[in-house]
């Protein structure tokens, strides 16, 4: 994880009351994403120029931190997504940094519908809907709902094609930093640029995951598979996108016999080689 969800996860615990440490078990089993200012500078101008049709009900996995990473760590922020948990149904939004920690609101899927907190509200509650709307609480919820959702659709359109196992002194630099709780047994950092079409290879670990014997147990990142011209019963089609695709929703796979992989997803938008997901990105936007 990065450091922003690092320290959250550490000061969760510390606290050590139950919530305190439900909160810090979800940081743990998130997926932890890291990207770049210019991966997001991107999404920021696709969100701005092309405006989502509606809401994706997409994630990369049920609860994502997305850490952005800034030219001087004092300026990382991380972003939260996740099931809200007090209304069914929505996508929470929250923002972390070192100094600061909030929610934002939440979006619901598969509609344009952006909403703020109750404490956000009850301050608006002589307001009518519209000028709720126009409120300045409201447009910078709903812009951010509309980069977040952008950035989520990017990253479910996945090629793996780099996958390195973190070297030992980072991996008991890891343990010792999240308290000795319970880690997996290897640490492994999966880069991709979104988009390229190279698959992997299914690569050794040396703990029988990917070709031999046995699979490590490890979370498998939800994402669409692309068919090509074959339609299967669960595949379908997508708007700006040719052939047909089927959703893989995030799940667990392999055995803890094996040991226990955890990852950390490092994708990069490449100039040349996400040309293709950008454009098919905003192809869905702007097809009647």
């Amino acid at each position: 994880m990065g450091p922003i969800a690092l320290e959250l996860y550490q000061r969760l615990r510390a606290q050590g009351d139950p919530e305190s440490l439900k909160g810090a078990r979800i940081v743990q089993e998130a997926a932890h994403f890291q990207v770049d200012e210019d991966f997001m500078d991107t999404c920021i101008t696709i969100a701005a120029t092309f405006p989502c049709t509606e809401f994706s009900d997409k994630l990369p996995a049920r609860s994502v931190f997305l850490h952005v990473c800034g030219k001087n760590s004092a300026d990382d922020i991380a972003f939260y997504l996740g099931p809200d948990m007090t209304l069914p149904d929505v996508v929470a939004m929250s923002i972390f940094s070192r100094t600061d920690a909030h929610g934002v609101g939440h979006w619901r899927p598969r509609t344009r519908m952006v909403g703020l907190l109750d404490t956000v509200r009850d301050r608006m509650r002589d307001l009518t809907e519209e000028q709720i709307k126009q409120s300045e609480e409201f447009r910078e919820a709903y812009h951010l709902a509309e980069v977040l959702n952008t950035v989520c659709e990017l990253l479910c359109e996945p090629r793996i094609v780099e996958r390195n196992i973190m070297p030992r002194a980072d991996r008991k630099r890891a343990a010792r930093d999240m308290g000795g709780a319970a880690l997996p047994t290897i640490w492994a950092q999966v880069r991709w640029n979104v988009g390229d079409t190279t698959r992997q290879k299914g690569a050794r670990t040396g703990t029988g995951e990917g070709k031999g014997k046995g699979k490590a147990y490890h979370m498998v990142r939800a994402h669409w598979r692309n068919y090509g011209d074959r339609q299967t019963q669960n595949s379908e089609e997508r708007p700006g996108r040719p052939g047909w695709w089927t959703w893989i929703d995030t799940h667990h796979s392999g055995n803890p016999a094996f040991g226990i992989v955890g990852h950390r997803y490092d994708p990069k938008l490449h100039p040349e080689k996400s040309a293709s997901a950008i454009s098919s990105l905003i192809a869905s936007r702007t097809k009647p």
